[in-house]
């Protein structure tokens, strides 16, 4: 639950590795889902400078207000499960451009809010039956740069992590990095060289599996 969370709304949802996906099998979607949302809106976005408020802000824009995944939000056939990629105009805040923590469950694959990278607080719910109607899901966007399982079956886990077309896959975790461990990325979003030695790397697709476990002591 709390990786679901700041996968997507840590750092206003600003990063290239944000979980914008999340894929809940159907036995567990409702319940999942109903309980991430009521966590959401309690996230407070506040102005930024010179805090460490952990609870916010979920996103800051320019004078102008622009953000391109508004437009998306809007216009997706998504539900609305935690507003709508709606700004934040309570108090002092109607002076910025604070976007509210947005999740939209019922998200079908092919929809654009599935298929884009919105780079804000906006998070999309999909349904799955099982691990291959995952992996399939997950793999049907053009971007490959990072994706995660959560399971308590090894096996299970290492034949998906095999299955995706992602540089980077987590298990039972997420954006756990190490210096010296490249980013890579897969299909579109593949890095290229014009080097004749590292062209070689464009017929391979490296791949980092993390896997997350817990310490036992003596």
């Amino acid at each position: 639950m709390k990786a679901a969370l700041w996968g997507v709304f840590g750092n206003k949802g600003e990063m290239c590795t944000a979980a914008s996906r999340l894929l809940l099998h159907e036995d567990i979607h409702d319940q999942f889902l109903d309980e991430l949302v009521l966590r959401a809106r309690k996230f407070a976005p506040r102005e930024p400078a010179g805090t460490r408020d952990p609870d916010g802000p979920a996103d800051l824009r320019p004078a102008d207000g622009s953000h391109p995944g508004l437009h998306r939000t809007r216009e997706t056939g998504g539900r609305a499960a935690a507003d709508r990629g709606e700004r934040d105009t309570d108090g002092e805040k109607a002076n910025g451009y604070f976007i509210k923590p947005t999740i939209f469950s019922e998200v079908a694959p092919h929809m654009r809010i599935a298929q884009e990278e919105i780079f804000g607080p906006v998070l999309c719910a999909m349904r799955f039956r099982d691990a291959v109607d995952a992996i399939r899901i997950a793999n049907g966007t053009i971007y490959g740069l990072a994706s995660a399982v959560w399971t308590r079956d090894i096996k299970l886990a290492h034949r998906i992590a095999g299955e995706l077309k992602a540089g980077s896959v987590w298990i039972n975790t997420y954006n756990a990095f190490r210096f010296g461990l490249a980013v890579w990325r897969i299909q579109a979003e593949r890095v290229r060289t014009r080097s004749w030695a590292y062209a070689l790397e464009q017929y391979t697709s490296v791949k980092s599996v993390w896997w997350r476990c817990k310490s036992r002591r003596a």
